[in-house]
């Protein structure tokens, strides 16, 4: 039996359907925008990006195929779904979540061989924005099985795909947009955008894509979560080294973050 938290299925009728087995801290439940939680937030967030109908371009259609043949469904894919293919994305919240720590409830349901459920905290960091990461044990020796500096704090698997950090917000909105692009690490999928562990090399095509402004999940990027799910590893997008962007990049983050260092040192002004 798998204890992943991770579920993924097919139905000739529904299309492809994935739950996803969450945890939250108890200031995610107990917090409110305009009397909605921001667990339910969170929730919808994830759920309502994730999930509808998607062009069957030849890199779904394939990624499909794979999951078929590892998964030994042998009525493939149904004709129905040929041009267009439905897809699901369910949050289930484990029955004791809010009454312990995500962490305490996570090594419980380890010890009861029972599905794990991924932490989710909302927080509101004070260096790091919102990001998945894998826990301590699991931390950088994914660059080996990967190849991609991103593995070095998130070693994503299908039966550890870490826990996600939504920095706390009162845009709902945003919060409901940032929420699918973690969802989207947690299901396997890497960034799109021009981050220092991508050389500052954004993947071309992707400014509509959720791993890369937040904006609409793409056929690229269901097909990328179904061969993460298939594969059992993260499917990242291509990244190119140019020294000129690099350093141009790298320059602007430190400034940025030292900047950020400063203002959390600095002594409030007294009132």
């Amino acid at each position: 039996m798998s204890h992943s938290p991770l579920k993924l299925s097919y139905h000739p009728q529904i299309g492809f359907r994935l739950t996803v087995k969450v945890v939250f801290n108890r200031q995610a439940i107990q917090k409110s925008i305009k009397e909605k939680s921001y667990k339910s937030i969170i929730s919808e967030g994830i759920e309502q990006n994730w999930s509808g109908t998607y062009l069957m371009i030849e890199e779904l259609k394939s990624a499909c195929e794979e999951f078929f043949l590892k998964e030994n469904i042998t009525t493939g894919l149904s004709r129905n779904h040929f041009e267009k293919m439905p897809f699901v994305v369910e949050i289930i919240e484990d029955e004791l979540s809010g009454k312990h720590h995500p962490r305490k409830l996570y090594l419980l349901r380890l010890l009861q061989r029972k599905v794990r459920p991924i932490p989710i905290f909302l927080k509101k960091p004070r260096i790091l924005p919102s990001h998945v990461a894998s826990g301590i044990l699991r931390r950088l020796w994914g660059i080996f099985r990967t190849g991609q500096i991103e593995s070095i704090g998130y070693n994503w698997s299908r039966s550890f795909p870490g826990f996600a950090v939504i920095t706390k917000s009162g845009n709902e909105h945003y919060l409901r947009q940032i929420s699918a692009h973690e969802a989207g690490h947690l299901f396997g999928v890497g960034d799109a955008y021009a981050a220092w562990y991508r050389f500052f090399y954004a993947a071309p095509g992707t400014e509509n894509y959720m791993m890369h402004y937040n904006k609409q999940v793409q056929p690229t990027e269901v097909a990328m979560l179904i061969r993460a799910y298939t594969r059992k590893k993260a499917q990242f997008f291509p990244r190119k080294f140019i020294l000129k962007k690099f350093v141009i990049g790298m320059m602007a983050e430190l400034k940025y973050y030292f900047k950020k260092a400063i203002r959390l040192f600095r002594p409030k002004k007294k009132t």
